[in-house]
């Protein structure tokens, strides 16, 4: 191609590369036709050569895949209306078509990257364009040809990567699980994010929910970045141009699709970590790909106050401002808030819920002497359950279950649950740091009354902590189950001036 650069790929090392190379313009024994592309395109080959150069021809070549009569006939009628077969295989006027024909198909490349294999596999050596090295490489892939493979992305890496080709690169070496490769393809795309993007859109469009996943979790992007990728993502799988400060063509944006294009990835943007000009400028235009129960929670985050009707709503509630005597309801809010994103947004229900119904006490320990009895009475069957624990010295911990409470002894089983202490607050703040659980088998219980296992339970107007038994320890971070209650004593046991569980509904 006029005005390229090439790259040259070599395995000669015998004379016969170049009678080989001869044999694949002379298709007169040729025994093999692969469909190539969604067209079906006929390529001829040759069996011997794929099967002595690729294990996956071998394989496919064997006699378990060998089509029958029927499906050669219908190969043979394909040859005969190809120009170039008839061309190739005509000796003084007679068309050969006496071998026997064994059809593959290659229906997701084309036929430029299949000649330029087939030319490796033939002679040894080919020459590939740099636009063309990612198929290549896929290809090859594909084929087993996993050293013609890695040589194509590594020169592609070190010679050719470039904002145009960043999204692309990456698609491929996470497919092919380069992940050296990845994390260069992935920086640069961190380094120019909004021209990558933009030239990007169509493997943006392309990516699985796998590697789409892979690139939000990329230890280098900011949150703004992973807001940036995920409107992106929205946008491409609708055609639309991905910049987020374009939005000129939101009008054109299907929220109801984009909303369930992104839903799943949520958990993984702080959407309440951004500076208000950021959320004004990046996140508020495309609030509506967001579920309705957060519309609320980040307008007061970032601006401090509530529409009319969120306060009305929540005004309505009798027992609203009465939910707790630990947090005041600003607090409450701001932790439900936190909840439902970490959750993320609902235990057992689907991301995009619509619920606003709030968190609802039902029991609280100084109503009931702090007894175990009551405990189990009001709690009994109860799922996706708040507690949270002050201790006379001021301390806030917690924890969250989705399984329901039970009166019998044992653990109980979980499939969400996690930790919490409260590392900063104040009158409009709340601060949260969590402590996820590795061992959801005994995610609750143990014994009677309110308890995670052996790392934070309740017993009488004590409480206990043994962090790490069965939620992750937090001594990498210097957080131990002494600093989790605000302890000095071991093993951990504080007075606690109260304990509040609350469901959220």
């Amino acid at each position: 191609m006029l005005g390229q650069s090439f790259a040259v790929f070599s395995n000669t090392s015998s004379p016969l590369a170049s009678v080989l190379k001869q044999l694949r313009t002379d298709t007169a024994f040729a025994d093999v036709c692969l469909l190539v592309g969604a067209s079906e395109t006929p390529i001829l080959a040759h069996a011997c050569i794929l099967a002595a150069n690729s294990d996956y021809y071998k394989e496919a070549l064997s006699a378990k895949w060998r089509r029958d009569g029927e499906e050669q006939e219908k190969t043979e009628e394909i040859l005969d209306d190809s120009s170039s077969f008839k061309k190739s295989n005509t000796s003084s006027g007679k068309r050969i078509t006496t071998q026997r024909i064994t059809t593959l198909r290659h229906p997701e490349t084309d036929t430029q990257v299949v000649e330029i294999v087939l030319e490796f596999l033939y002679s040894g050596q080919t020459r590939v364009c740099e636009s063309q090295l990612v198929g290549v490489a896929q290809f090859a892939d594909e084929i087993l040809l996993r050293g013609f493979a890695m040589d194509c992305l590594s020169h592609l890496v070190s010679s050719a990567l470039s904002a145009r080709n960043a999204l692309e690169v990456f698609v491929a070496c996470d497919r092919m699980g380069c992940d050296g490769h990845k994390e260069r393809a992935l920086l640069l795309l961190k380094s120019d994010l909004d021209d990558s993007l933009a030239l990007g859109s169509a493997s943006l469009a392309g990516m699985s929910v796998n590697s789409f996943e892979a690139a939000l979790l990329f230890r280098a992007f900011s949150h703004l970045d992973r807001w940036a990728l995920l409107v992106a993502r929205a946008k491409s799988l609708q055609g639309l141009p991905v910049a987020v400060n374009d939005t000129a063509d939101n009008v054109r944006l299907n929220w109801g699709k984009a909303a369930a294009d992104v839903s799943g990835f949520l958990p993984l943007v702080k959407l309440f970590s951004f500076t208000p000009q950021e959320y004004d400028t990046s996140v508020a235009p495309y609030l509506c790909m967001l579920p309705e129960s957060m519309h609320d929670y980040l307008q007061f985050h970032y601006h401090g106050a509530l529409p009319e009707r969120a306060v009305l709503e929540w005004g309505s509630e009798t027992a609203t401002f009465e939910r707790s005597k630990i947090l005041n309801h600003k607090q409450l809010n701001l932790l439900e808030r936190e909840l439902r994103v970490y959750i993320p947004l609902h235990a057992n229900c689907t991301a995009g819920s619509q619920s606003t119904d709030g968190m609802v006490l039902v029991h609280r320990g100084s109503t009931s002497q702090f007894s175990a009895a009551e405990f189990h009475k009001e709690c009994e069957g109860k799922r996706n359950t708040v507690s949270i624990i002050k201790t006379a010295s001021g301390k806030i911990v917690g924890g969250f279950v989705d399984c329901a409470w039970t009166s019998n002894s044992g653990y109980l089983e979980a499939t969400r649950a996690f930790l919490f202490q409260v590392s900063a607050i104040n009158k409009t703040e709340l601060k949260l740091d969590f402590l996820s659980c590795k061992n959801l088998n005994h995610a609750v219980g143990g014994r009677a009354g309110l308890a995670f296992g052996d790392d934070l339970y309740v017993s009488g107007t004590a409480c206990y902590s043994y962090l790490g038994a069965i939620f992750g320890c937090y001594n990498a971070n210097g957080l131990t189950a002494a600093t989790f209650l605000g302890a000095s004593n071991s093993p951990v046991q504080v007075e606690i001036a109260e304990y509040e569980v609350l469901e959220i509904k």
